[in-house]
C-alpha cells in the first residue's frame, strides 16, 4: 500500500496537482499505471482537469479509450480552428499589403496631380485619406468661370428664374412693391475631359440648384435694397431713366450639393497611374477612408429685368379693350400713310403749283 501511495504522490506532483484540491477516489498500483497511460493518450493537463473534476475514476474504470476518443475530437477541432485562423492571418496580412500599396499609390497620385496644376484632383484625394468624412466645401465661382458649357448653363439659369418670377408676379393683383424667394428644381450638369480635365477627375457630373430673391419696383422708386446692392451708378442712372414701372431686381446664386464615394464617375488617370473605383472601394472597406459630401455656394448675381405681362394673363374684358385700341391706332397709321400718299401725288401732278 505504501508503494501505491508514494506512486500516486509521485505521480501527483509530476502532473503538477494540488493534493489539497483532489477529490477521493480509490488507488492502487493499476489505477496509477492507467492514468500513466492515460497521461501518454491525452496528455498531462487534461488528466490533471479530469482528477480534479472527479471523474477521472470513471475514466479509469473502462472509459480510457472513449476519453481519448473524445480528446482526440477535440484536438482535431482545435487544429481545424487554428488552420483557419492561420488562413485568416495570411488573407489579413495580404489585405493590409493591398491597402498599404492602395494607400501609396493614390499618395503619388495627389504629387503628381499637384506638379501637373490639378489642384481639386489633389485636394480631393487627400481629404479622401484624411479618413474623417468631413465635408468638402468647393469654389462655384471658380468652376463657372474654368468649366466650360457651365457659365453658358447659368444664362440658362437666369431665363429659368426670370420665367418663375414672371409666374409668381402675374398671381397678384399689384406687380409692384413684391418681394419674394424662389429656389429651382434640382438640375443635372455633366461635361468632359475636354472642357475641364481638373474637375472632371472628380465631378464630371454634379447636381445643383439655384436661389433667387426677386424684388419688382419701378424706375421712380428705387428700393434703398437695391441701390446698395452693389450695383453701379451708371446702371442705377440708366435704370432711373427707362421710366418703367415694371422692374424686377433678382439676385441669384447657385448651390452645389453632392459626394464623393467609392464609385468614380470615371478613373483618374494621370500618366501611366490609375485610380479605380476597386482602389476607393478597398479603403473605405478597410476604415482608411472615408466618403464625403462636397459642398459649394456661388457669390450673388444681380439682374434688372424689365418684365410684361403677357396677353393671355390679362383679364378678358381687359383683353378687348386692348385689342380695340390696337386695332384703332393701326387704322390711324393707315390714314396717317394715306395722306403722305396724297401729297407726293400732287407733287408730281402740279409741280409749278409747288414752286410757287
Amino acid at each position: 500500500m505504501q508503494n501505491v501511495f508514494s506512486s500516486k504522490s509521485s505521480l501527483l506532483k509530476k502532473i503538477n496537482i494540488n493534493p489539497k484540491r483532489i477529490k477521493k477516489y480509490k488507488t492502487s498500483s493499476d489505477s496509477v499505471c492507467q492514468i500513466k497511460e492515460l497521461q501518454k493518450t491525452i496528455g498531462n493537463q487534461e488528466v490533471a482537469r479530469l482528477i480534479e473534476s472527479g471523474k477521472i475514476e470513471n475514466v479509469l474504470n473502462g472509459n480510457i479509450e472513449a476519453e481519448a476518443e473524445k480528446f482526440t475530437e477535440k484536438t482535431e477541432k482545435i487544429e481545424d480552428i487554428q488552420k483557419v485562423e492561420n488562413i485568416e492571418e495570411k488573407e489579413q496580412s495580404t489585405i493590409n499589403e493591398e491597402v498599404e500599396e492602395t494607400i501609396q499609390k493614390i499618395n503619388e497620385a495627389i504629387d503628381i496631380a499637384y506638379s501637373k496644376g490639378l489642384i481639386n484632383t489633389g485636394n480631393f484625394l487627400y481629404h479622401f485619406l484624411e479618413n474623417n468624412g468631413r465635408t468638402l466645401d468647393i469654389n462655384i465661382d471658380t468652376m463657372l468661370e474654368n468649366i466650360k458649357g457651365f457659365k453658358e448653363e447659368l444664362s440658362n439659369i437666369i431665363e429659368e428664374a426670370k420665367q418663375n418670377a414672371l409666374d409668381t408676379i402675374n398671381k397678384n393683383e399689384s406687380t409692384e412693391g413684391l418681394d419674394f424667394e424662389l429656389t429651382g428644381e434640382e438640375r443635372k450638369f455633366k461635361f468632359s475631359k475636354s472642357d475641364n480635365e481638373d474637375y472632371f477627375n472628380i465631378l464630371s457630373k454634379f447636381n445643383y440648384t439655384y436661389k433667387t430673391r426677386v424684388i419688382t419696383f419701378s424706375s421712380s422708386k428705387i428700393p434703398d435694397f437695391i441701390e446698395n446692392s452693389g450695383i453701379p451708378e451708371p446702371d442705377l442712372e440708366t435704370i432711373k431713366s427707362k421710366g418703367s414701372d415694371k422692374l424686377a431686381f433678382i439676385r441669384l446664386s447657385i448651390d452645389l450639393n453632392d459626394r464623393f464615394d467609392k464609385y468614380l464617375n470615371n478613373s483618374i488617370i494621370l500618366g501611366s497611374l490609375e485610380i479605380r473605383n476597386e482602389d476607393l472601394e478597398k479603403l473605405i472597406k478597410s476604415d482608411m477612408a472615408k466618403e464625403f459630401d462636397i459642398k459649394g455656394k456661388s457669390s450673388d448675381s444681380y439682374i434688372i429685368w424689365e418684365y410684361d405681362t403677357p396677353l393671355e394673363d390679362v383679364p378678358e374684358e381687359d383683353k378687348d379693350k386692348i385689342e380695340e385700341v390696337e386695332v384703332k391706332e393701326e387704322i390711324n397709321e393707315v390714314k396717317k400713310d394715306i395722306e403722305e400718299v396724297k401729297v407726293d401725288i400732287k407733287e408730281v401732278e402740279n409741280p409749278t403749283e409747288n414752286e410757287s
